[in-house]
């Protein structure tokens, strides 16, 4: 394998993405991994909230208030995703 800026052809050794929701707790509670295989849109990143974050949270939260950070990927931000 090359290194980059050598003059030759590189091999990859890792997909050029990947991704995975990790869900930690304040307590120190963790999921494990989620992958999602392919592109993560509005509607498959809805699905994971809805069939594992959300009972993950409910669970460990156990009637506390809490609060769900994401950052701002077009996933989290659509607009069913929001409401």
């Amino acid at each position: 394998m090359a290194r980059h800026g050598s003059g030759r052809s590189s091999y990859c050794w890792f997909p050029t993405s990947v991704h995975i929701l990790l869900l930690v707790s304040s307590e120190g509670h963790v999921t494990p991994p989620h992958y999602f295989s392919g592109n993560v849109n509005k509607e498959v990143y809805l699905d994971v909230l809805q069939s594992k974050v959300k009972p993950w949270i409910e669970e460990m939260a156990r009637e506390k208030p809490y609060i769900f950070q994401q950052d701002s990927a077009p996933a989290h931000t659509s607009h069913i995703v929001q409401n």
